[in-house]
């Protein structure tokens, strides 16, 4: 528990750092707990691989990744992720209908209906139903019972996301960080009243939502892009 969690978005439609590309799409790098996580891929193998590169993140030391959901923008980068690292896990809804796929470009498909704990520290929730033929998954850090929660689009609901995880595993929202869907005003203040530490809309969140928790709570948002970095260091974090 002493190491410190390192969390880098390596894609998304904004850039933090100038030197990186952006794309329509999503990609967060995740270190942790001597476990090491792509959550998506973007839409963009090219791009998901220089800004890698350009922020000394090697792809092939990943242990497995986690797509929230079937759609391009997060699967993108996963014909880089094939010839990096052939039949790696990958782990997506049950529901999804990219397995096949998966299966093709020589990827191990992992389906996930029932939140799974992967170790201690490290859990994928459970599948959420987000609209016709559409299911989405979401990845969970939990420290000391703070839970650090990666969303790719909360189709199904930002503010369910978060209940299940809550529901599932168990903790208080420290961290939440992702896209939201152009989430409307009361799933925003649920997001405020219960996350603990900050909330980083990303990818598909809309400038409206950056905008109402900037002015309801500046303390808690975060403004991200690619290039993104944020150190946790789980010493630091009360019980």
């Amino acid at each position: 528990m002493r190491q410190s969690i390192r969390i880098i978005v390596l894609v998304d439609n904004n850039v933090y750092l100038d030197n990186l590309e952006k794309r329509w799409g999503l990609s967060i790098y995740i270190d942790s707990f001597n476990n090491r996580i792509l959550f998506d891929t973007g839409s963009d193998p090219i791009a998901l691989m220089r800004n890698a590169s350009a922020l000394n993140i090697d792809l092939k030391s990943i242990d497995f990744v986690v797509i929230s959901h079937d759609h391009g923008d997060h699967t993108g980068g996963l014909k880089l992720i094939s010839k990096l690292l052939p039949r790696i896990k990958v782990y997506v809804p049950s529901h999804s209908r990219i397995t096949d796929y998966l299966k093709n470009i020589n990827l191990t498909s992992v389906r996930v209906s029932d939140t799974m704990k992967l170790n201690d520290n490290i859990f994928v929730l459970g599948e959420l139903r987000g609209g016709v033929g559409l299911w989405e998954i979401a990845l969970v850090i939990k420290i000391m019972q703070k839970l650090l929660i990666f969303v790719g689009c909360s189709h199904p609901g930002i503010d369910k996301i978060v209940k299940k995880a809550i529901a599932d595993i168990g903790g208080k929202p420290y961290l939440v960080i992702g896209g939201f869907h152009g989430p409307s005003n009361e799933k925003l203040d649920y997001l405020i009243k219960n996350v603990e530490w900050k909330i980083a809309p990303l990818h598909c969140s809309g400038f409206n939502a950056i905008e109402y928790i900037r002015d309801k709570a500046p303390e808690k948002i975060l403004i991200g892009g690619s290039g993104l970095e944020i150190i946790i260091d789980p010493l630091k974090l009360s019980s």
